[in-house]
């Protein structure tokens, strides 16, 4: 029996390979997509990711509607495990949701934990 997977539409930091190696032990393949309705924001964050990535401000997506701008990221495939890395490392404020991408394909995708349209 095999481990569940799950993609995971990535636009910030999860795409950068040093980041992949620390949390999941290896470099992940991913495919490009794009989500809609989402407007790129910025967050800052004073946690234990800040000693991984060197920076204090991180990208977070808010829901915006039909006017956003279609945000371009990287769908990578991970196992449940994996999954809960990303979580943890994401922190609270971020939450993961389900969503349609323009390929058709649904992921799960990190989004602004105070964002009620998610």
């Amino acid at each position: 029996m095999t481990d569940a997977t799950h993609s995971l539409f990535t636009y910030g930091t999860l795409q950068r390979a040093d980041i992949q190696q620390h949390l999941f032990g290896r470099r992940l393949q991913g495919q490009p997509d794009v989500l809609e309705g989402y407007a790129l924001a910025h967050v800052d964050i004073a946690d234990e990711a800040c000693a991984i990535t060197g920076q204090t401000c991180y990208p977070i997506l808010r829901y915006l509607g039909p006017q956003a701008q279609p945000i371009a990221g990287v769908v990578y495939t991970l196992s449940e495990a994996e999954l809960l890395r990303a979580d943890a490392y994401e922190g609270p404020a971020y939450r993961r949701v389900y969503l349609p991408l323009q390929s058709g394909r649904k992921a799960w995708v990190y989004v602004d934990t105070q964002d009620a349209a998610a």
